[in-house]
Parts: structure tokens; C-alpha cells; sequence
């Protein structure tokens, strides 16, 4: 199956189905208040998931189930490009890509005063953007394997050329074939969605989008929750460092064993729910998104 304009639609990908779709899911209502008046914590607290590079909102699914089942509006976006085709994707600038988790805080701060960003991969970049434009709103940021650097050392050195070389790459090899997803679990990695061609313009979109990001981590000062695997072969575990050597709030760590990258559906992602909903927790219980002093393990 392809579009009028001779690109592979979702259909052709294997993304045409309703788990790529994004998802609301509204948690406790805010109008419950306890026999004291008070507001359930979980009520004011929403929780924003972003997906990665080339995925789609299926891999968030299983942590929005999970944060739901805790009582949180849980909102699963779907970037710019993504999940439809892989020409979309192509067009696609990072500033599309941060429109959309713009368009995500936006429409679940109308449920939530508060917001948890929770991005894996490029979804962590997103959401690191996300917590120096709105200060106020973002309580804190769970950032699931993230794409500050990326593994392969070739992307690393020819990214600075790459904006000059892409002119004069013929139209028909812009499309870079890609191998599985970065998923140890067999099972899910079949099951996971996400375009199996990656756009030459796409991708120099995500390595400005790491350099810009990389810019601007000093003026994050929300709580953070950082988990990344020994065994990702994406993105090094040594992003881990990067961020804590920047990040101006307090910074949990977690180092994960069996999992590869896309740890939110992998071998790991019980624990990686866990981990995120006791977070969530302890953001909760602060007064401001500002009062990242109280905040500690």
C-alpha cells in the first residue's frame, strides 16, 4: 500500500492499527476531596508520555496502564510524523516533533495543574525541553533511556555535515534501512510498531535536536528520574553522567540489567513502572514544582 505521493504509508510499515493511536486516560477525579477536604494527590498530578524516535504511542501503553491503574490521567502522545509514514517523517523538523508535546502538556494541564514528562529516547529530549519552557507546569521528568548521544560513532562524527551532504544524497537512498528495534524481549519486539526505514532528514533532525537539548540542561531544575540500561545499544549509558553532571534538581538513577533500549515495553518494564510510579509519588507530595529541596531518596 503507498500514498499518492509514492511513499510507504503506515499500512505499508505495519503501523496501521489502533495502538499506535494516542491515548487519554483520566484518572482520579479532583472533586473527590477526603473527609478532610483534601485532594487526592493523584488527582492534580497528570503524567505526559512521549514516545521515541521512529516509535509510537504502543510503547508507552504499558506504563500509561500501569500509572492509571495508580489513580494518574495518564496522556500518550503521538509525534509529528510518526505513525503514519515514513515520507511524513521525513518532512518532519524537531520543532514539529516539540509542537506535538506541547499540544500533549496542553491539553492535560485542562485535566491536571500539575505534569509529570515522561519521554523515552527522543521522547526524553521532549520532555527535558518541556520542563525549561514551562517551569511551572512540569513538576518533575522521567527520562527513559535517553537520546542525548546516540551509540553509533559514525552519526556522531558525520552529523555536523550532515545538513550540506543531504543535497546531494539522490532522492531514493535518503531512506536508510534500519534493523529490530533495540528490544531484548522477543515478543515484544515483534510486537512493537515503528517505521523499519529511517529518513536521512529525519535523522539530522534529532541529532540538532540533541545538540540544542544538550544546550539547555542547566536550567532544568525539576526532579528527575533517569533510567537507562547497561545493555541499550542505542543510546550509551553514559547519557546517564551527562545528565547528572547538569541537571540542577535532585536526580534518581536507576541502572537496569536485561533490557536493551526501548525499556518501557522490554524485560524490565515491571520494574521500570515500579520505579516511575514510586516517583510519582514522592513529586506529589511536593507543595510547588519548586520545592525541589524537600525532594529526596
Amino acid at each position: 500500500m503507498h500514498n499518492k505521493s509514492g511513499g510507504q504509508t503506515a499500512d505499508a510499515e505495519g503501523l496501521f492499527n489502533p495502538d499506535t493511536l494516542p491515548f487519554l486516560l483520566r484518572g482520579a477525579s479532583p472533586d473527590r476531596a477526603d473527609a478532610r477536604g483534601t485532594i487526592p494527590t493523584r488527582a492534580s498530578l497528570g503524567c505526559l508520555l512521549v514516545h521515541g524516535f521512529t516509535g509510537t504511542p504502543q510503547e508507552m501503553r504499558f506504563l500509561g496502564d500501569r500509572l492509571h491503574r495508580h489513580g494518574y490521567t495518564v496522556s500518550g502522545v503521538r509525534l509529528a510524523g510518526h505513525a503514519t509514514s515514513v515520507d511524513d517523517l521525513a518532512r518532519a523538523t524537531w520543532q514539529d516533533w516539540y509542537g506535538s508535546a506541547q499540544s500533549g502538556i496542553e491539553q492535560l494541564r485542562r485535566e491536571t495543574p500539575q505534569v509529570v514528562a515522561v519521554g523515552q529516547s527522543m521522547g526524553a529530549l521532549l520532555a527535558l525541553k518541556l520542563a525549561v519552557e514551562y517551569p511551572q507546569a512540569i513538576a518533575g521528568l522521567v527520562l527513559l533511556a535517553p537520546a542525548l548521544e546516540l551509540s553509533n560513532p559514525w552519526l556522531r562524527r558525520i552529523g555536523p555535515a550532515l545538513r550540506l551532504l543531504l543535497p546531494l544524497v539522490k532522492q531514493r537512498r535518503r531512506h536508510l534501512r534500519r534493523g529490530e528495534r533495540d528490544v531484548a524481549d522477543l515478543q515484544a519486539r515483534s510486537e512493537s510498531p515503528s517505521y523499519r526505514h529511517v529518513p536521512l532528514p529525519a535523522l539530522h533532525q534529532l541529532l540538532v535536536l540533541q545538540k540544542h537539548v544538550q544546550g539547555i540542561l542547566s536550567q532544568v531544575h525539576q526532579p528527575a528520574l533517569i533510567i537507562h540500561s547497561r545493555q541499550d545499544h542505542t543510546c550509551p549509558p553514559s547519557n546517564v553522567a551527562l545528565l547528572e553532571r547538569h541537571l540542577r534538581g535532585p536526580i534518581r538513577s536507576v541502572l537496569l540489567e536485561d533490557s536493551f533500549h526501548v525499556i518501557s515495553i522490554d524485560i524490565d518494564k515491571e520494574r521500570v513502572a515500579s520505579e516511575v510510579a514510586a516517583f510519582l509519588g514522592g513529586v506529589g507530595s511536593l507543595p510547588t514544582p519548586h520545592a525541589a529541596s524537600q525532594f529526596c531518596y
